[in-house]
């Protein structure tokens, strides 16, 4: 991304951008602690399709307003890796307490899944920016497969006894809908 805005080390804009990408911690650290504060009317399989949304629109901002775009303002930067950081600070937590009801199985799997997914993005995107792949490229994938994984995400669950995760029949009156089946 630094190729992008024509970054050399010893700019003064240099140490802006490494300034801005720093936000990804920031905004990750915020939400890791208050998450539960700022977000304390949602529940927490909500709070994942916030936290999928957030690198989301990250990611859109990143690959299309900056790359294909070509913009250079450096706000972008700055924007979009506080709201990654967001994201990334909402997600785990929040995912690990909606899938409980899914068992321990379910968990183990998630708490492997997670670095796996973050290592094969991050030496597969080296892989392809090393075969030329365009930077927008990378952030255009991601784009689309954090929507994947909230249609995924939205799929019920057929295990799960949790109200949140159970599809509501349209006949039936708010407090059938949560009643164990």
């Amino acid at each position: 991304l630094s190729e992008q805005y024509a970054l050399k080390k010893g700019m003064s804009r240099y140490a802006q951008f490494q300034h801005a990408v720093s936000f990804n911690y920031i905004g990750n650290l915020i939400f890791r602690l208050a998450h539960n504060v700022i977000f304390a009317c949602v529940s927490p399989r909500r709070r994942v399709y916030i936290s999928i949304g957030c690198v989301v629109s990250a990611m859109f901002m990143l690959g299309f307003i900056v790359c294909i775009a070509e913009s250079t303002s450096i706000a972008w930067v700055y924007l979009s890796y506080l709201v990654t950081g967001v994201g990334i600070g909402t997600y785990e937590s929040n995912l690990i307490s909606s899938i409980t009801p899914l068992g321990p199985d379910t968990k183990s799997w998630a708490i492997v899944g997670m670095p796996l997914g973050f290592c094969i993005m991050s030496v597969g995107g080296q892989a392809a920016l090393a075969l030329n792949a365009p930077l927008s490229a990378l952030y255009i994938a991601v784009c689309a497969l954090g929507l994947c994984s909230a249609l995924a995400w939205a799929a019920p669950s057929a295990n799960s006894s949790s109200p949140d995760t159970r599809r509501r029949l349209p006949w039936r009156r708010s407090s059938e809908s949560t009643a164990p089946s």
